[in-house]
């Protein structure tokens, strides 16, 4: 990338703001009130959990399974022979996990909670067999026992189950065998994801979390854009819904547009992703100033800092004036918010000037640009305004200044100490 003034880089650069050093302190502090989200095990001994070598056999009998084998028991089904879920319910046949009544499965029928308790009971790989005053209930004590429900949650186990009560029971026991990929309360798809649901408000709150994460996994989805919380599965449905939870590779996890989420690419090939904060806007504007570092004169740095939850645009006088002193020689910093709390993104957008002469010089058409997406067609005057403090900056203005002035429905807040050639400036998100 030697034909280009801007490189991407894993680490973040450090540097001399006081704001950005108090900004990472406040999410350090913050990050002790978080709500938790519904986690698995993050010990070093995760995936060696009771419960994932509990199933392991049934992964290994499920990866094992023939085409004829399935075929062969699904012969004993007459309702089956042409159903969707066909081979998911033969698989689950073979494994033990589900059963038919006079030669049919009827998979179209709803799935009682016992039967859906059952099943998910079965698929942890435990077998106690059925109880003789009431078939379903050693499934449910199990249940019970393993914290998938909580007792008394269900007065009617022979009900249907709904959506959102089958989410949250599948959620619970996918959660006891592996790892859940989102563990950043401050960097996840959520807000995404809940945009995507059309009928997110009609989910009770207990189970919107699980709800999120059962998309975010890819074990049960809505159809369009809606999850119809309160239907209920059908056989077919349940069937299907178990073999995801044994057969990774069957599930279809939630996969954002490009143009949704910000992902860098680092040197060492892996991939950082900044998911929206509740303001999207944020995404948006870091997508729109990807290639920004083609307007600058100098050298530009562009990375996600994942610990602190900042996209940031470091700028300096050339290539060599940055491996020499990354810190020392940065003439300006501009950085996105993009932390997933409402609060912290009322002014996510900030632009640290520390050379205002060389800023002017090398860097101002970068300024410009962005500009124009923060302000469009009062972007002129919100320029003016920069211009005026880069002329303070430069002229060694002695005044303390500060001032607030709202361009676009945006409000921007100047800050400048006398004597100082630089200045900072922070910028409102939209409402």
């Amino acid at each position: 990338m030697s034909d280009r003034r801007f490189v991407w880089l894993e680490k973040p650069v450090l540097t001399k703001c006081a704001e950005i050093v108090l900004t990472a302190l406040l999410f350090g502090i913050l990050a002790l009130f978080l709500p938790i989200r519904a986690y698995a095990d993050e010990s070093a001994d995760a995936y060696e959990n009771e419960t994932a070598m509990r199933i392991e056999p049934l992964q290994d009998r499920l990866a094992a399974l023939k085409e004829e084998e399935i075929d062969g028991i699904l012969g004993s089904y007459e309702d089956m022979q042409t159903h969707w879920s066909r081979k998911e319910v033969g698989m689950l046949s073979l494994l033990g996990i589900v059963n038919g009544h006079n030669g049919r499965f009827y998979p179209n029928d709803p799935v009682q909670v016992d039967q859906y308790l059952k099943m998910t009971v079965r698929s942890m790989g435990f077998a106690p067999g059925e109880n003789t005053k009431y078939w379903a209930q050693n499934y449910i004590d199990i249940a019970i026992d393993q914290k998938l429900i909580e007792e008394g949650e269900f007065a009617d186990y022979r009900r249907p189950i709904t959506r959102e009560e089958a989410a949250r029971i599948i959620v619970k026991a996918t959660l006891m065998k592996e790892e859940f990929p989102y563990k950043d309360p401050y960097n996840n798809p959520d807000n995404l994801v809940r945009s995507k649901i059309r009928d997110y408000t009609k989910i009770k709150d207990e189970n919107k979390q699980y709800v999120l994460q059962s998309y975010e996994i890819g074990l049960i989805r809505g159809t369009g854009d809606l999850f119809r919380p309160a239907d209920t599965l059908t056989r077919a449905e349940a069937a299907t819904i178990m073999v995801r939870y044994l057969h990774d590779a069957s599930r279809v996890p939630f996969t954002p547009a490009e143009d949704e989420v910000y992902t860098c690419v680092n040197p060492d090939g892996t991939v950082v992703t900044a998911w929206p904060p509740p303001k999207k806007e944020v995404i948006d504007a870091a997508n729109a100033f990807r290639y920004i570092g083609e307007k600058s004169k100098g050298y530009v740095l562009m990375l996600f800092a994942s610990l602190d939850h900042r996209i940031m645009f470091t700028f300096y006088e050339s290539k060599a004036a940055y491996d020499k002193n990354s810190v020392l020689n940065m003439q300006m910093g501009v950085d996105l918010v993009v932390v997933n709390d409402v609060d912290l993104l009322e002014y996510p957008y900030h632009i640290t000037v520390y050379d205002a002469e060389a800023v002017q010089r090398l860097h101002r058409d970068v300024i410009c640009e962005m500009f124009r997406f923060w302000f469009e067609d009062e972007a002129d005057k919100a320029m003016a305004q920069f211009d005026r403090y880069l002329g303070y900056a430069i002229g060694n203005d002695q005044e303390h200044r500060i001032d607030e002035i709202k361009y676009n429905g945006r409000l921007m807040f100047f800050y400048k100490a006398g004597g100082e050639d630089g200045f900072s400036l922070s910028i409102h998100s939209l409402n």
